[in-house]
């Protein structure tokens, strides 16, 4: 019969955070396992898990997968709705978008802000004063009338 020691979340952690912290001391786990009557293979099980869930705590997050139609209600809410980086996550929660963070937006502004620099440089400002000045007067009117 298997016996399976019984221990809380709380008396894991206090079992593993020296495990983890004092790594490479002689006869730690052999000591801790005698005091617990634990196998030794439980407790390098269990800080192998404790390390991974650690590694998994601090790694960097994934970025989430932007998708054409966030992309453009993140656009939509910022030029038009006139929304702060803040507020954008509670508006597309209310639209039905997925959880966004903040850099997931922040990501979208900025990939936004190259795409329109780039497209700046790709058309350059008239050299002639009379097409700026036709431009101003006739921006809003689309077929030339006052």
């Amino acid at each position: 019969m298997v016996r399976r020691y019984a221990s809380t979340p709380a008396e894991r952690v206090a079992v593993v955070s020296p495990l983890l912290a004092q790594a490479g001391r002689y006869r730690l786990v052999t000591g801790l396992s005698r005091r617990l009557g634990v196998a030794r293979q439980t407790l390098y099980t269990w800080k192998a898990l404790g390390r991974a869930v650690l590694e998994r705590a601090f790694a960097p997050s994934t970025a989430a997968s932007v998708t054409p139609s966030l992309e453009r209600a993140v656009l939509t809410l910022w030029g038009e709705g006139h929304a702060s980086e803040r507020g954008m996550p509670r508006c597309l929660a209310a639209v039905g978008q997925p959880t966004v963070s903040l850099g997931t937006i922040a990501g979208v502004l900025a990939e936004a802000e190259r795409r329109a620099l780039r497209w700046c440089a790709q058309h350059p400002v008239p050299a002639d004063r009379r097409a700026l000045a036709l431009d101003e007067l006739y921006g809003t009117q689309r077929r030339g009338r006052t």
